[in-house]
């Protein structure tokens, strides 16, 4: 292990290990894999993955207050701007309904999110460096998983 990350550097140390091993993403951090390498490729993503894992708290189920937060921060801030990109987001439940089971309405979201990652392609932007840069869909990860402090 080199160090762990947060799930905002994941995905970009991921890559960065990825490169030192020569498998370059492109611009839209896509890897070309050629015919024959999909073995070479796999063990690459486990070290680089093992390398740079995700810390503990983040790997965590999310305490009922973080699911509050995630309906608000999607409403108030990740729908008006995304709207505000011409991506509309169609059939959000209300935040009771949302609240009463919201990992299975998260999960039943998938359908939309590969819409919405389909449009944003679509504009020629990757849609998670786009989610990530203009309409985070969630709240930043560390308000949603508190530190714990370690115990003496």
């Amino acid at each position: 292990m080199v160090r762990e990350v947060t799930p905002a550097e994941s995905r970009e140390a991921l890559l960065a290990c990825l490169g030192e091993r020569g498998w370059v993403a492109d611009a839209t951090g896509g890897i070309s894999i050629a015919p024959g390498q999909e073995d070479s490729y796999a063990t690459a993503t486990y070290e680089c993955t093992a390398a740079y894992p995700v810390q503990e708290r983040y790997l965590r189920p999310l305490a009922p207050q973080a699911w509050v937060l995630i309906y608000d921060h999607f409403t108030s801030v990740a729908v008006p701007c995304l709207e505000d990109e011409g991506l509309p987001v169609p059939g959000l439940p209300s935040r009771e309904v949302f609240l009463a089971d919201p990992e299975t309405h998260w999960a039943e979201a998938a359908p939309q999110r590969a819409n919405l990652n389909a449009a944003i392609a679509a504009t020629g932007d990757d849609p998670d460096e786009f989610l990530a840069r203009v309409c985070p869909l969630t709240p930043p990860a560390e308000s949603l998983y508190p530190e714990v402090p370690e115990p003496d």
